[in-house]
């Protein structure tokens, strides 16, 4: 990649939609830049094509005041689709979202790439929705001079769903091959016995709750992240309070 390209289109944390425009404007924007010379009968169906396939028909004439946070979310998909690029590259697009918003988005985009075979990169931090959306999952060190550090192959089956994931031999060992990464190899510059003593445990019990085999409490995740200089927001700290191990605690780490 040396420069711009309508080959790429970028979904982006925030919705950046044009407010003056409306839906079918901002998205009408994009596919007139790809294709200037597209007649307005087949521009309009063009764009109607993707609004519906994100679940808008009927909101083509609303601007993105009239918009919820996931409505304009599906704008952003819709027309970054609508240019049909090559690679589609999405910039944790759900993060800014509630639950069940994320949730509903999660599961239209993974319908979407079913239906249309779109190439996507997506960048994420929460670990379920990689496991939930990816066929790889490349991952990278910290920064500032960050690179990849190891690419997972996701050997959960295509059809997965939020509901059922769980239940599948290989995601509990994948997430938590994905955690480890996360709370050790990723990360450098900080002394576990530091963590421990910021958590008021031991080294052993601190290792086995940042891998999640035991639920940390709310104040004991902040001391650990800020032990590991982390500035952890409400997802990752929810997810270093979580409990995925299913074997026996006592036989896998001492919990003094």
């Amino acid at each position: 990649v040396t420069g711009t390209s309508l080959e790429r289109a970028v979904v982006f944390q925030s919705h950046a939609l044009m407010p003056w425009m409306t839906v079918m404007g901002n998205i009408a924007f994009a596919v007139h830049s790809k294709w200037p010379k597209m007649n307005k009968r087949d521009l309009h169906k063009h764009c109607q094509k993707f609004i519906d396939l994100v679940h808008l028909t009927g909101s083509e004439n609303k601007k993105p005041a009239q918009l919820s946070g996931g409505m304009k979310q599906r704008v952003g998909i819709a027309r970054a689709m609508a240019i049909e690029p090559r690679i589609m590259l999405l910039d944790e697009p759900f993060s800014a979202l509630d639950a069940l918003t994320r949730g509903s988005l999660q599961d239209e985009l993974l319908s979407i790439c079913s239906t249309t075979e779109q190439t996507v990169f997506m960048i994420t931090h929460d670990i379920d929705e990689a496991i939930l959306l990816a066929d790889k999952i490349i991952l990278m060190t910290n920064g500032p001079e960050a690179r990849i550090c190891e690419i997972v192959e996701n050997a959960l089956p295509r059809e997965r769903t939020r509901n059922n994931m769980h239940t599948h031999d290989n995601y509990y060992p994948i997430r938590n091959h994905l955690i480890e990464f996360l709370v050790n190899r990723s990360m450098s510059g900080f002394k576990w016995e530091d963590v421990a003593e910021k958590i008021g445990q031991s080294k052993e019990w601190t290792c086995a709750a940042l891998l999640g085999q035991i639920s940390l409490t709310k104040e004991q995740a902040e001391a650990a992240g800020n032990a590991m200089g982390m500035n952890l927001d409400p997802e990752e700290m929810a997810l270093l309070m979580t409990v995925p191990y299913r074997g026996s605690l006592e036989t896998a780490v001492p919990t003094d």
